[in-house]
């Protein structure tokens, strides 16, 4: 059994630590999403992952993204760059990944804002 599956592994040591839990006899185990940012807005959901630029997406993550993707109100995207500066993103939708989009913080927070602007009715 790996003991590491769920584990803290972030250097502050602020997230829990679920390595202890068990889902049946297999390998699953918590998704590690430390860089996970999920926004509300009237029954829409706005769900970001975000990772460096050459940050590996786990095949746990991708297939949460994916799964999320066909989920009605959801909009998943996946942003890469240094930390707190996009430098692409990409849309994840009805279980397809589109090609990365270049863009930064002005572009991206365009893109929020047409997401607000579309779910504040």
């Amino acid at each position: 059994m790996n003991e590491s599956r769920g584990a803290q592994r972030c250097s502050c040591q602020c997230h829990w630590d679920l390595s202890w839990l068990r889902f049946g006899p297999g390998k699953i185990s918590p998704s590690d999403v430390d860089g996970l940012f999920v926004v509300e807005r009237n029954g829409h959901f706005l769900y970001l992952e975000t990772k460096r630029p050459d940050e590996i997406l786990s095949d746990g993550q991708k297939i949460l993204l994916l799964k999320l993707s066909y989920v009605p109100r959801f909009t998943v995207l996946l942003i890469r760059g240094p930390h707190s500066y996009p430098q692409t993103v990409t849309i994840i939708k009805n279980g397809g990944w589109a090609e990365p989009e270049e863009t930064d913080r002005d572009k991206f927070q365009l893109r929020v804002d047409a997401w607000y602007k579309h779910v504040d009715r």
